[in-house]
């Protein structure tokens, strides 16, 4: 009985659904309309919808409530909808995955990442494309001197956590964790373990000025600040809401940034002094993240990777005459796709006057983390 009821809910949510709204959103408004679900009853229909999704591509020849029964299995270790498998669902991913596999002999975790053709080389695709099978890790980052408050206000609220390193935490969700006080307080804000990272490539100095050109949420602004202090810092985004966010969020940590613009980057570059450093954190599929958000896994379209590259080259091409020469240019994407990174350096290269410094892939899908691209160049002379 309760499996026929949790999977109806299911296939209401999932036929509902319009792709390309986050699936988390979508979540909220069914509850919302939904008043009656518990919150048992809320978390395992994330639970179901976000395992459905991760099934991607794959299985597209099951019927919906087949597929719904493998994605149970699959990604819960206890399950919610009535068992169909014989086998134990507390087995580790592989051996769930070779069950399957005798199940249906057409299945396989290269047709559930979409176009896994157009993943760049150099990372361990195996291990790459196993890592979208699970929710990654929630990462906060402490703000310095408040170690000890948060430590203290986590385990009265009985919350697990292990320290990565003295400021970086690791959580399993980011249950209650929004609920602190000292998350209120900007004592530690949520921030992935890879995008903490980028800061290690900026090298700014004191007095310089430096522009987050695609700030979004601001991360890597409040990075920065807290890394190199004296830093003059310019920030800009194209949408409204998010500078508005962006400058109650900067408040709370006692950012002060020398201004915060509204700008459209495809469209050309703002009234702003030449820059020692520009950081352009672009637009892009966000492929990198996808573990987080299966939804695409199951309904992104090829399209958008050659939209996003246009978009990307066409900003880097409008960030670049406020750059000095012999400063830093930062493009970062979490796009595992070649053509929005290396593709996209390549064509830039080509028309301009940089030299690349260090250009990497932050392997977040190693621990738990988010997949980053990060090129650094340098200004020359032409």
């Amino acid at each position: 009985m309760k499996s026929t009821i949790r999977l109806n809910q299911l296939k209401e949510i999932i036929e509902s659904y319009e792709y390309p709204i986050p699936l988390r959103e979508h979540l909220q408004e069914y509850f919302r309309k939904n008043k009656n679900a518990g919150s048992r009853d809320r978390k395992e229909l994330r639970q179901l919808c976000n395992s459905y999704f991760r099934l991607g591509k794959s299985l597209g020849n099951l019927s919906f409530e087949d597929k719904s029964y493998v994605a149970d299995f699959l990604f819960n270790s206890n399950p919610i909808l009535e068992q169909k498998f014989t086998e134990d669902y507390a087995l580790d991913i592989d051996s769930k995955l070779a069950i399957i596999k005798n199940h249906y002999p057409d299945f396989s975790i290269e047709k559930i990442f979409p176009f896994a053709d157009e993943i760049t080389s150099g990372l361990d695709k195996e291990s790459l494309l196993k890592s979208y099978l699970a929710q990654p890790s929630v990462w906060v980052k402490v703000t310095p001197g408040k170690e000890k408050f948060v430590e203290s206000e986590l385990t009265l609220n009985t919350i697990e956590f292990e320290k990565y390193n003295d400021l970086t935490w690791k959580f399993k969700s980011n249950e209650k964790l929004t609920e602190l006080p000292s998350f209120q307080k900007a004592y530690f804000r949520i921030q992935d373990l890879s995008t903490q990272s980028t800061v290690d490539f900026y090298h700014a100095k004191e007095g310089e000025k430096w522009w987050d050109a695609c700030a979004g949420a601001g991360g890597k602004s409040l990075s920065l600040s807290e890394t190199y202090k004296k830093v003059e810092l310019y920030v800009s985004d194209i949408r409204e809401t998010i500078l508005k966010n962006l400058g109650e969020r900067f408040k709370k940590h006692h950012v002060r940034p020398a201004g915060i613009l509204k700008v459209d980057l495809e469209k050309g570059s703002p009234a702003l002094p030449q820059m020692d450093g520009i950081i352009v954190d672009a637009p892009c599929t966000g492929s990198g993240t996808w573990a987080r958000s299966p939804e695409h896994l199951a309904l992104f379209d090829k399209s958008s990777i050659d939209l996003y590259s246009q978009k990307q080259l066409k900003i880097l091409e409008n960030v670049f005459p406020l750059l000095k020469t012999g400063k830093p240019l930062i493009y970062i994407t979490c796009s595992i796709y070649t053509q929005e990174n290396e593709k996209v350096i390549e064509a830039f290269c080509a028309k301009h006057s940089v030299k690349i410094e260090e250009q990497k892939y932050m392997e977040g899908y190693r621990n738990g983390a988010e997949n980053i691209f990060l090129c650094r160049m340098i200004k020359v002379d032409a």
